[in-house]
């Protein structure tokens, strides 16, 4: 998690210069897991964020203004009681821990002054948002934690507060001769590194290893007494320069592909194919990276849904083939059925009414014997009969649960296709094309009748190769249709993944011969826009558009096509993010 300890100091050293003795002037809860405090200092107004979501939980001075809810939480209307008005009086971090205590003087029923807590413990999918009165008694909490839920630490109105266990060190305090006589295990050396000490991240961790020139993954318990003081060293100089404001807060991306850690000082582990933004101050640091996550991670709940329907879809289709392929089999075996009507009537002279068997020379097995089973209140020809209806009846299932497999395989591929198309989208209205695709073919209800969203449509990818050719990529099988059907020329080339769920790829006027760096590229853009995204020699099919057909009654995305070449490529994703056509102009 990128919100550690240290960041943490830093930020709440920024904060407390602006939020001491200001008035809490409204509170907020836009969200069940986060508030917000809009404050007023010096004529001056901004709002503090506290959001203990388990996905992405931090605080910071924002400016953005979220939409609340018509009627304000329980929770929201308590703080409202409690700290209306109020002043803010204290801002601290507990040592080095993820937990924030901010202290507030208000006035109680009777217009009395006391001081109540907000304590944010920021910890994971643990994250919580507590009010304590003056005697440490909890008022209530944003996520209530009852016995039954954890028997060893709960939170609810009315008890005491505890504070989160502490059995990691502070850093700041441990001297030479502790941090020797500590009992390192047999994980490698930068776990062990953030087990033990508060504050640090893994990679913050494996920079101080670095910084002792030491192996990040060696085995802990292996360390010699010279080595451990040459890391009691390094971490103790990487902390001084950071509480001494040495810092060059900084948000890493992954070239193109959006965001991957913040730090208060460079990190040796990124290297040059990641971007860094610096920033002037960890406020805006912490902003620029939570911002854009949290818009990432509220698209990825938005699509979860979505996500699991689709796969619950998938599955109960490939448990539907299971079922399918043991009928099949139990149909394939007709034959047998029309071998003992056959036998019945050929010896039809040594079966009499009455019997419930009868034991005949196969003649179609080399004169082997075969006990046949009779229904003893029928005649011989009658029994001959009932075999070559369970023959026939066989027969024609053979034929129906064939067809059967056919279409519950296509829709299992089709389904596949969407649920790559959701895995991969990057903005609302590539959802809701995907969703409005699912109700038009019947796999999900619209929830408001006669009411169809109308949202601007997204654009396909766009990419540009190296040598200059255009590449667009559909974000759902709506823009594959339309990409492939409307906006693409017959000379046009197109490219998909063989026999793996994948986007439409269209390589714009490639010419004759075909230009052998852009294919290449549109072949690693099409794998890399596929299910395939993360394997290694991912087949790429490729032929002209005008080789592409829509069959009949085919979902949406579906085409055949039978003349085709294909290429096998390993999906690179900073070469993807090298192309994309926005970025390219940008740098141009």
């Amino acid at each position: 998690m990128p919100f550690d300890g240290l960041t943490m100091h830093q930020l709440t050293k920024e904060i407390k210069d602006l939020v001491v003795d200001a008035k809490i002037d409204k509170i907020h809860q836009p969200e069940n897991d986060e508030i917000v405090l809009h404050l007023r200092k010096n004529k001056s107004n901004f709002a503090l964020l506290l959001s203990s979501d388990s996905n992405l939980p931090y605080f910071n001075i924002v400016d953005q203004k979220k939409k609340n809810p018509q009627t304000a939480p329980m929770f929201c209307m308590l703080l409202r009681k409690h700290l209306g008005g109020g002043k803010i009086i204290g801002f601290e971090q507990l040592e080095l821990e993820r937990v924030l205590i901010i202290t507030i003087s208000s006035k109680d029923e009777l217009g009395n002054f006391s001081d109540k807590k907000i304590i944010f413990e920021i910890m994971g999918k643990h994250s919580n948002i507590s009010l304590i009165d003056h005697e440490d008694k909890i008022i209530d909490c944003i996520k209530r934690i009852p016995l039954g839920v954890n028997r060893f630490r709960q939170l609810f109105p009315g008890i005491s507060y505890l504070y989160p266990p502490n059995e990691k060190m502070d850093p700041r305090m441990v001297d030479k001769e502790a941090f020797s006589k500590i009992l390192w295990g047999e994980e490698p050396l930068f776990k062990a590194l953030y087990l033990n000490f508060q504050g640090f991240s893994p990679i913050l961790a494996k920079e101080v290893c670095l910084m002792a020139n030491l192996d990040t993954n060696r085995q802990a318990s292996d360390l010699k007494a010279s080595e451990k003081e040459t890391l009691y060293i390094a971490m103790k100089n990487f902390i001084h320069d950071v509480l001494e404001d040495r810092v060059k807060p900084q948000v890493i991306y992954k070239k193109g592909f959006g965001l991957k850690d913040l730090s208060l000082v460079p990190l040796t582990p990124y290297d040059d194919q990641y971007d860094v933004t610096y920033y002037e101050s960890v406020i805006d640091m912490v902003n620029g990276y939570y911002s854009n996550k949290n818009t990432v991670n509220k698209l990825l709940q938005r699509s979860h849904h979505l996500r699991k329907s689709i796969q619950s879809k998938i599955d109960r289709l490939k448990k539907k083939i299971k079922y399918l392929k043991k009928d099949l089999l139990e149909a394939e075996k007709a034959d047998r059925y029309k071998i003992k009507g056959e036998l019945i009537l050929a010896y039809i002279y040594q079966v009499e009414k009455g019997m419930s068997s009868v034991t005949l020379n196969n003649f179609y097995d080399q004169e082997k014997p075969i006990t046949i089973d009779l229904d003893h209140r029928l005649s011989p020809s009658d029994n001959a009969q009932a075999y070559f209806k369970k023959y026939s009846k066989l027969k024609t299932a053979q034929i129906k649960v064939k067809e059967q497999l056919k279409l519950t395989a296509d829709e299992i591929k089709y389904l596949e296709q969407v649920l790559v198309s959701a895995e991969q989208a990057v903005d609302e209205e590539t959802i809701d094309e995907i969703k409005e695709e699912l109700i038009l073919s019947g796999y999900l209800r619209r929830k408001v009748k006669h009411q169809k969203k109308k949202n601007k449509a997204s654009s396909p990818h766009h990419y540009i190769t190296s040598d200059g050719y255009h590449v667009y990529v559909g974000k759902n099988n709506f823009q594959n249709d339309h990409l492939t059907f409307k906006d693409a020329h017959k000379t046009d080339l197109w490219l998909h993944t063989k026999d793996i769920p994948g986007s439409h790829v269209i390589l714009k006027d490639p010419g004759d011969p075909l230009p052998e760096t852009g294919l290449l590229e549109a072949a690693n853009i099409a794998a890399y826009h596929s299910k395939g995204q993360n394997s290694s020699q991912v087949p790429v099919d490729y032929t002209p558009v005008k080789n592409i057909k829509k069959p009949n009654g085919g979902k949406p995305g579906m085409v055949i096509f039978h003349t085709h070449q294909t290429l096998f490529v390993t999906p690179d994703e900073n070469l993807v993010a090298s192309l994309m056509a926005d970025k390219k102009t940008k740098n141009s």
